[in-house]
């Protein structure tokens, strides 16, 4: 594919109306349907145990991975279940091989406790936090449901060991796409970004620093991507300095939803074709701010929008490593900066072509 001469010419005027085209966006949200999205797990005994399957076995996944807890060389103690979630838990480590000893108390070396919490946010909306220790070491992940079907809502966080190299199975357990924002890991020594002012031209276009030697390699990136919201900042900002923006458009989804809609995939098809893919990269920022229907909506929405952007650039060719996707959400509006509900796509190309 090769790059349209007149778009790089209107760079720099495209680059400085963004900010009025986020405004412009907004102003179509005014009309839309809602789709209906189950809030959350419910967290009593009439439980689905397909979804407590599916959420043991990433919790499990990520915790056993620790050499010590193996199945071949770890025996785990085991009280009296109190939740059906728990039950799930001690049925899956017997279905891996793992040798189980009853015991009266759970204050033993390699006890096994799973639960499931309701946590309120800052802002006094409820999710669900399911939680799974064995020993010292735990995992702990957000989850709903979206379609009748489980999904993370948050990263993975472990507590109580030492970082070392997770690999999560999110693809085949919930169809997350591969390098999907919510398939990261956290421990519990990660340092919180220092939040800081921003507007929308800023955070694609932030000032000149000390870049990196390759721009594209995320290995030398935090694993984590922060809340833009949180942070006002693009988690990309060390990459977006060797890139000049060439066209962005946004993509208004309906209330409460993640369905793509024909009018935003030939908007990216218009995108891939334009793209060169020998100097350009794509910004995918999904958003959601203001109520939702959805306990914990406005995280599952902001990122499955950009997910479900990052899938059909993929699905049409665009390598994964071209789409740099994050979100921006908040139970609040974001007018100045960010559209309410939709994805703000950018086609950057280097500086030095």
């Amino acid at each position: 594919m090769h790059a349209t001469p007149s778009l790089k010419n209107n760079g720099h005027r495209l680059v400085e109306g963004i900010t009025r085209l986020a405004t412009v966006g907004l102003l179509a949200l005014t009309v839309s349907a809602c789709s209906v999205i189950k809030a959350n797990l419910p967290f009593g005994a009439s439980s689905n145990n397909d979804d407590y399957a599916l959420i043991s076995a990433s919790l499990l996944d990520a915790v056993t991975q620790y050499p010590e807890l193996d199945s071949s060389v770890a025996t785990l103690q085991v009280a009296s279940p109190e939740n059906d979630f728990e039950r799930q838990v001690i049925k899956d480590l017997k279905n891996r091989g793992y040798q189980i000893e009853s015991t009266p108390s759970s204050d033993v070396a390699n006890s096994v406790k799973a639960s499931v919490r309701e946590i309120d946010d800052s802002v006094g909306q409820a999710y669900p936090l399911y939680s799974l220790a064995i020993g010292k070491v735990s995992a702990e992940r957000q989850f709903s449901v979206i379609d009748g079907k489980p999904v993370p809502t948050s990263e993975l966080a472990i507590r109580g060991a030492q970082e070392q190299a997770i690999e999560l199975n999110d693809t085949q357990l919930f169809g997350l796409p591969p390098e999907s924002a919510l398939s990261t890991v956290v421990f519990k020594d990660v340092k919180q970004v220092k939040v800081k002012s921003m507007a929308l031209h800023d955070l694609l276009n932030p000032a000149p620093s000390s870049a990196l030697s390759d721009p594209l390699d995320r290995s030398a990136q935090s694993p984590v991507r922060a809340n833009i919201y949180d942070v006002r900042e693009s988690n990309y900002s060390s990459v977006f300095v060797e890139y000049e923006d060439i066209e962005s458009e946004i993509l208004v989804f309906p209330n409460d939803s993640l369905q793509l809609g024909e009018v935003n995939k030939v908007i990216i098809e218009r995108f891939v074709d334009q793209m060169n893919t020998e100097t350009d990269i794509l910004s995918v920022i999904g958003c959601s701010h203001g109520q939702t229907n959805i306990s914990n909506g406005n995280s599952v929405l902001a990122l499955g929008r950009a997910n479900r952007v990052k899938e059909a650039l993929m699905f049409s060719g665009v390598a994964h490593d071209k789409v740099l996707e994050e979100g921006c959400w908040a139970p609040v509006e974001f007018d100045e900066v960010m559209p309410r509900r939709g994805v703000v796509l950018t086609l950057k190309r280097s500086k030095n072509t």
